[in-house]
């Protein structure tokens, strides 16, 4: 697969880190189309058959020639039509994308299985409007590479693949600038099951090996998506990952005051001093970020007894709410924290509106659910992605690079301190009590 495609899946998908890239499948034509001359001749001598007696009436002849024609009509018919195990797909996310090496487009299904379509187009060039055929395309040979892919488990580690080999592509309007419509339709589209292997190849690269499942699963697509195009960044590595592979990695924690789930103002400079984890998070079109929040209670939970030497902070910062579906512009907002905070038994801050969500594009994260674990000084100490990237060891492993650094650091101990002052003020109660004897 180009890899510009790749980076927009990377994005996309997830903005998932984890998500495996869905690569061209290699596939030649499809086997219905191969054997329909055959499944044609065959009938034709089976018509023929009913005219060999020469004793019948012609009234017989005529109503057995147009009963024969009927049936031939009939069959060549199912021949043409596709059993198709899916049909249809309707998107709750489209987004558009070009650089110098091409363009897509990409529609999001965000229900029980996290799924994605794919337009792909190689060119140096905007395309012109008009209709496109995908028959015969391979990934060897596809001038449009049209292809779906589906996430098997909820962090969408695994993806099952679908490619297209029949159908048309309507390219109804591309404004090729920064902001321009794309507008594409697709009409009697038809995508087979492929088998996705991982490989290492003789440069040492990933790679993977494709085949297509001769009695695999068909997806038959009839539908029109349109979105702005937005220009991605030609200085992105080939693997797709973010446009920084660490934002923020050696810097001061930039600070931000904004309300959680309680309507309580938190600001993540008063978290110094312990070391803090600042999970960036979005709502239900990102399953691997639904995944994230349900275990980011436990995980805060459990860094908080892994060392005595320091406490650990935890914030989420939510930047979509419910309304995604119809304003993806919208901010999260106090209704869309307290809902998240309790679906998730969420006790740690749950930060959220229109602040929330500039710190993220000014963050340089570019995906969701993603991580900074965040020194007791304020350094960024380490930038992750995807649910399960952050454990209590490599937490554990960033706090003794930082002792190592910071050796005369001692752990503020709040809760010894307020020991401290309430025994002086008992100190104080009993020489009183004793002044008074």
């Amino acid at each position: 697969m180009a890899a510009a495609a790749q980076k927009v899946i990377l994005k996309m998908a997830v903005g998932v880190a984890r998500v495996t890239s869905f690569p061209r499948p290699i596939h030649g034509a499809s086997l219905m189309t191969k054997f329909m001359p055959i499944f044609a001749l065959a009938t034709l001598i089976g018509c023929s058959d009913t005219k060999d007696d020469d004793t019948v009436s012609d009234s017989e002849t005529t109503e057995e020639t147009e009963t024969g024609e009927e049936e031939e009509e009939e069959e060549e018919e199912e021949e043409e039509t596709t059993d198709c195990t899916y049909n249809g797909f309707e998107a709750d996310f489209v987004s558009a994308a070009y650089n110098e090496d091409g363009w897509n487009i990409s529609a999001v299904s965000a229900g029980d299985e996290f799924t994605f379509l794919q337009i792909d187009h190689e060119t140096d060039e905007a395309p012109e409007t008009g209709v496109y055929s995908l028959a015969g395309s391979t990934t060897e040979d596809c001038d449009f590479c049209v292809y779906i892919g589906q996430c098997v488990d909820e962090e969408c580690e695994e993806i099952t693949g679908y490619f297209t080999t029949e159908g048309s592509l309507e390219i109804v309007s591309f404004d090729p600038v920064e902001g321009g419509t794309v507008e594409v339709k697709l009409t009697d589209v038809v995508m087979h099951e492929v088998s996705i292997e991982p490989f290492t190849n003789e440069d040492g690269e990933e790679d993977d090996e494709i085949e297509l499942l001769e009695d695999g699963r068909t997806w038959c697509v009839d539908a029109e998506y349109s979105a702005q195009l937005e220009e991605e960044d030609d200085d992105d590595d080939d693997d797709g990952d973010w446009t920084d592979d660490n934002p923020g990695v050696g810097e001061s924690l930039p600070d931000l005051t904004a309300p959680d789930q309680n309507g309580d103002d938190v600001t993540l400079s008063d978290l110094l001093g312990s070391m803090t984890v600042v999970l960036f998070n979005t709502h239900d079109w990102c399953p691997p970020c639904v995944v994230a929040a349900e275990n980011s209670e436990a995980l805060w939970w459990e860094l908080q007894t892994m060392d005595d030497r320091y406490d650990v902070s935890f914030v989420q910062l939510l930047y979509q709410g419910a309304d995604w579906e119809t304003d993806e512009e919208s901010p999260a907002d106090q209704e869309d924290a307290a809902e998240w905070a309790s679906r998730f038994d969420i006790t740690h801050p749950v930060l959220h509106g229109e602040d929330v969500r500039r710190y993220f594009d000014e963050s340089g994260s570019g995906g969701f659910p993603t991580f900074w674990i965040v020194d007791p000084l304020g350094m960024v100490r380490a930038f992750e992605s995807g649910d399960g990237s952050v454990t209590t060891e490599n937490v554990q492993e960033h706090f003794e690079v930082f002792l190592e650094e910071n050796p005369d650091w001692v752990r503020d101990a709040h809760d010894d301190d307020t020991t401290t002052d309430d025994e002086a003020d008992g100190d104080g109660s009993e020489d009183t009590s004793d002044g008074g004897t």
